[in-house]
């Protein structure tokens, strides 16, 4: 039994985090191709329904799921902190240069063809993805320590007043992405507190955890301090509601969300790299004599299909070539740690 609603839990939260990577992407895709359309995100009625979408509210779910998963696993798990932190390193580190190589040979190709030469391809284009690659590593950095500090809490067991102090900790030193990844640990608190099960329940309950943070989201393109971490609150409210509802458990461990919902990290890591070469040519060179709102809507088709079938073998070669870093990692620092207590017994 216990075993089952694990893996339901998996289900839904691999939806969760699927729909967050596809916010991302969405929110990027219109930017770049249809900037003019973020203005009926702050006007009524859309700002009703899409004012608080953004790609934060995207990127907020993701560490909030992360941070909960591993406060979990710190909880549970004996691994060496001082591994476990080399480790994830290095997972990010793999994960940064897997977007970087591939979007480097697609420019580089494309360049290439129109007859200019390979040194000059090669400077050019990775001069211009160093953005691209700091950006995405700037938003992987934040998830890491977040993360750690998340499994470093569940490794003391640590309760609400220590959970919440680090979180306040990083809000004051405006750290949001690792403060939104602690705010996963409280939500492992909440969500299996048994004093707040009862009330947690109710409906009426969850409609104000849902829609008041939504609603307070809405406060127009201008982005603050506190609408960043209001949209967090969303992200935040919206899965607990989930956990603690039965119908939106079902709802988002439906068969359909099972073909696309392992595809997030995936989707994350390629997005910008699709829409920033794919998407150019189909929407300024293959469609061009398409009308402007059926070319848009018809790029973003094919984008999303792109994405999600290049998304598994991507995040498979990912957790490949981790896995086996992280062997050779763990045996390394073993044969370090025996060497170093053996130096000491000789001493």
């Amino acid at each position: 039994m216990a075993e089952g609603k694990r893996k339901e839990r998996i289900y839904y939260f691999d939806t969760f985090r699927f729909l967050a990577a596809m916010l991302v992407f969405t929110t990027h895709y219109i930017g770049a191709f249809c900037p003019g359309y973020f203005g009926y995100f702050y006007t009524f009625p859309y700002s009703i329904f899409l004012g608080g979408l953004s790609g934060k509210l995207g990127f907020s779910s993701l560490c909030i799921i992360l941070g909960l998963f591993a406060y979990r696993k710190g909880e549970k798990s004996k691994e060496n902190l001082l591994l476990m932190f080399l480790q994830r390193y290095l997972y990010f580190l793999v994960t940064a240069v897997c977007f970087y190589i591939p979007a480097l040979l697609l420019h580089f190709i494309d360049m290439h063809v129109e007859g200019r030469s390979v040194i000059s391809v090669f400077l050019e284009q990775s001069f211009k993805l160093k953005y691209d690659f700091y950006h995405l590593f700037w938003c992987l950095m934040p998830m890491l320590l977040g993360s750690g500090i998340c499994y470093l809490l569940g490794r003391v067991k640590a309760g609400y007043i220590e959970v919440i102090l680090m979180l306040l900790i990083f809000m004051i030193l405006k750290q949001e992405w690792v403060a939104v990844s602690i705010a996963g640990a409280v939500l492992c608190l909440v969500s299996r507190d048994q004093a707040l099960d009862a009330l947690l329940k109710k409906p009426w309950v969850q409609l104000i955890l849902v829609f008041v943070p939504f609603a307070l989201t809405h406060q127009g393109p201008n982005e603050s301090f506190l609408t960043d971490y209001l949209g967090a609150l969303f992200a935040f409210c919206f899965i607990l509601v989930t956990m603690k509802n039965r119908r939106l458990c079902a709802f988002f461990n439906a068969g359909p969300w099972r073909l696309v919902n392992r595809t997030y990290f995936g989707i994350y890591i390629l997005h910008v790299l699709v829409y920033s070469t794919l998407g150019m040519k189909l929407f300024n060179e293959t469609f061009v004599n398409v009308a402007f709102a059926p070319r848009s809507l018809l790029v973003y088709a094919i984008l999303v299909v792109l994405l999600i079938l290049l998304a598994r073998p991507v995040d498979f070669c990912i957790n490949s070539i981790s896995k086996g870093l992280n062997i050779l990692t763990g045996n390394a620092y073993h044969k370090a740690v025996s060497f170093y207590n053996d130096k000491r017994k000789r001493a």
